[in-house]
């Protein structure tokens, strides 16, 4: 089963989709899994960060502001 990702509330709040900033290698990064509300902090490149997260979903990861 896909893990689907949800980016909107990172679109609403910085107007365009989450990416790594081309002037740091890593970049603290906030994912909700699952709809749990406490957030999961992550700190690596986007790529490797979305990675981690999706293997700690079952069902949904929702990238935060």
């Amino acid at each position: 089963m896909a893990i689907s990702v949800n980016t909107r509330k990172y679109e609403d709040s910085h107007g365009r989709k989450p990416r790594q900033p081309r002037e740091y290698r890593t970049s603290p990064w906030a994912f909700q899994i699952d709809r749990n509300p406490e957030p999961v902090f992550i700190t690596a490149n986007y790529q490797d960060a979305l990675k981690h997260a999706k293997k700690l979903a079952q069902y949904e990861v929702t990238v935060l502001p």
